[in-house]
């Protein structure tokens, strides 16, 4: 992970593609974060692990001794407790083995308690999965505040916490051992532990040593209870648990919000200008939000290409990267292109030595390519 010295500063308001920065009245909110080369880079990086899914870290199964069991007895043994709902398991189980067969009653009947039956379970099934992840996620940060006052003890024994810990708590990763020392230390953000562990620690870090630059130029350290809702007003998501007011829409819904503001922040910090906007569509069509799509966009933008027309491209695929050989490719896709060649140059430049591996026949290509291309241009 690189160190880097340029100040980032994000404004409280979605900023208008080269607007001024300082405008009499405008507050700014920077944060800390990592540098893609090629773009403008923060300040002060700071180390961050890498982005797992909410549902799919499995760093904590590395010395996890669970046998097998254990867990298919709990499995066997669930009569609807996971669900909350014991009474709509035996309805249920009542289904499958009495109305399911009963021939007596007619099949639209069947089938209609069958469709209700199925929905109803299905709706407690999500409720299931998100709140075991809630519930999940309070039981890790209770765990990072042990691991804290187990800390604090070992310091006063005069010994070295890390060697101690390697040591004593080889029982769990020492990537998610810190991770729930992170979680515990935030206290301002427990509140929001109904994100999950992954998705609270992303936002933990996006409103990090979060301070307002004032229409003086002044510093303002935000404090610690107010940089969530802050971050999240930035992108119109108006909730406070504190207030006791519930969001609207779903869940799920609500989540795909949060990704797409954590996101929308990391690209502002590494000097590219996407709107909220075009991002959450992409969110909520399963697009990975990672390094990769940051790194695809500061090429494109490098490279005078339009970053707007590559995420509706995206958009418009499903997600999907279009293909350059297929019977469908557009011309949008050249800048990606053009910049990685540039990159591919930049190499040979920075190590002439490799200029030996370059094949003229490779060249040659490349030269009739690019004659080809200024044929097909319109002459002015």
């Amino acid at each position: 992970m690189k160190k880097n010295d340029e100040e980032v500063k994000m404004a409280s308001q979605s900023p208008e593609k080269g607007a001024p920065e300082g405008q009499e009245g405008e507050t700014l909110i920077k944060f800390e974060g990592q540098h893609i080369e090629g773009t403008s880079s923060p300040e002060e990086t700071v180390e961050t692990p890498e982005e797992d899914d909410a549902s799919g870290d499995v760093s904590h199964l590395i010395s996890d001794s669970t046998s097998i069991q254990e867990v298919r007895l709990m499995a066997e043994e669930d009569e609807g407790y996971q669900l909350g709902d014991e009474e709509l398991y035996e309805e249920a189980q009542n289904f499958l083995t009495t109305v399911l067969p009963d021939t007596s009653l007619p099949a639209q009947e069947r089938l209609d308690r069958g469709l209700r039956l199925s929905f109803t379970l299905e709706s407690k099934i999500n409720v299931s999965i998100h709140g075991v992840d809630a519930i999940l996620t309070n039981y890790r940060i209770t765990q990072g505040k042990i691991f804290l006052g187990i800390q604090t003890l070992v310091r006063e024994t005069d010994r070295p916490w890390e060697a101690w810990a390697a040591e004593h708590l080889n029982f769990i990763p020492e990537r998610t051992r810190q991770d729930y020392m992170q979680l515990a230390k935030a206290t301002w953000a427990h509140a929001y532990s109904f994100l999950g562990k992954e998705r609270l620690l992303l936002l933990v870090r996006a409103t990090k040593n979060m301070v307002e630059i004032d229409e003086t130029g002044q510093e303002n350290e935000v404090e610690p209870e107010e940089r969530i809702p802050r971050f999240l007003q930035k992108y119109g998501i108006l909730f406070d648990p504190e207030s006791g007011a519930e969001p609207e829409g779903q869940l799920a819904e609500f989540k795909n919000r949060i990704d797409a503001a954590i996101f929308t922040g990391k690209t502002t910090k590494y000097g590219l200008s996407v709107p909220f906007e075009r991002i959450l569509p992409l969110v909520q069509l399963g697009v990975k939000m990672d390094t990769k799509l940051i790194r695809d966009m500061a090429l494109i933008q490098r490279n005078e290409g339009n970053i707007d027309t590559y995420l509706d491209r995206l958009r418009a695929n499903l997600g999907r990267e279009e293909n350059l050989l297929d019977p469908g490719r557009r011309v949008e896709s050249l800048p990606k292109l053009v910049a990685r060649l540039n990159d591919v140059l930049a190499a040979f430049n920075e190590a002439p030595d490799l200029v030996n591996r370059l094949a003229d026949r490779h060249v040659a290509a490349l030269e009739t390519i690019a004659e080809a291309l200024r044929r097909l241009r319109p002459r002015s």
